[in-house]
């Protein structure tokens, strides 16, 4: 066994070589092999492992400790914000406001992440809008 449904996580592990199976309530629920990974579940939320992680061939597998993990999310994070704050300082309706009011705006697109299908309505008439 590689590692345990309900342990504790300080890694996360990438596969290089090998086939391993994913068992949660003794029954193979997924194949992992080269290319995926585990683990990461348990360093993003702090919690037990959600799964129990079984090698079915040899395998030779990667390893990130939880805080070289963080450091790449908030790296990615970091960079996400400085793109979005550059694109809202770009618009002229927020051209002339503060640093700290675009932040605020930057914080509601990181919450507020939609994605638009092709052919998807996105305003409707201004009766619509008003509610009328």
């Amino acid at each position: 066994m590689v590692l345990y449904l309900g342990d504790d996580g300080d890694n996360m592990y990438v596969v290089d070589q090998g086939e391993l199976d994913v068992l949660y309530a003794s029954e193979i629920v997924a194949t992992l092999g080269p290319g995926n990974s585990f683990g990461e579940v348990a360093l993003m939320y702090n919690r037990p492992r959600t799964a129990t992680i079984k090698a079915k061939t040899e395998c030779k597998l990667w390893a990130m400790d939880r805080n070289t993990f963080r450091r790449i999310l908030m790296s990615d994070s970091i960079k996400r914000r400085a793109l979005y704050e550059s694109f809202l300082a770009k618009v002229p309706i927020f051209g002339r406001l503060f640093a700290l009011v675009i932040i605020k705006y930057v914080i509601l697109l990181f919450k507020q992440r939609v994605v638009y299908t092709k052919f998807r309505r996105i305003v409707g008439s201004v009766r619509e809008i008003q509610g009328c």
